[in-house]
């Protein structure tokens, strides 16, 4: 009983820690994929969360007095994006796809931010922002690591 244990390798833990070291391909992959993917997710409700909003506010907080028709379909093509670079992150972990992720929601996070320095509401979600942006770092660190392993 104790050698299957012994055998078995210790199940990787996420670290929300960016100063943590890489030790393996596996923790390089479980950041990638669970860090990418879950920023994505984060990016996504939000979107979610405002389409709500707008649902229930009859009219869109980008252009008051508007038509929400817009800014419902842009919402719905932001999370079709979302969705792509989140399959092609779970299947593949490209650089590109999780530097795209970093992207988004650094701009994301600065929209927010200055909606709050506006006097608007957004705190909630510069919250979850924030978040996405800890683990956007680690999926754009785990994707770097998986690609220096391949090149060498």
């Amino acid at each position: 009983m104790t050698d299957n244990a012994a055998a078995k390798p210790a199940k990787r833990k996420f670290s929300w820690n960016p100063l943590v070291p890489i030790e393996d391909e596996a923790h390089a992959r479980l950041l990638a994929k669970e860090s990418g993917v879950a920023c994505l997710g984060l990016i996504a409700f939000g979107y979610v969360a405002l389409s709500f909003v707008v649902m229930i506010a009859g009219e869109s907080p980008y252009a008051p007095g508007g038509d929400k028709t817009v800014t419902l379909i842009a919402h719905a093509v932001a999370l079709a994006i979302a969705a792509g670079l989140g399959w092609q992150i779970w299947k593949k972990q490209p650089v590109w796809a999780v530097i795209i992720t970093l992207v988004w929601i650094c701009l994301e996070t600065a929209a927010k931010v200055m909606m709050v320095i506006g006097g608007g509401s957004g705190a909630a979600s510069f919250v979850l922002n924030a978040l996405g942006l800890v683990v956007g770092v680690q999926a754009v660190r785990g994707a770097l690591w998986l690609s220096k392993q391949k090149k060498s």
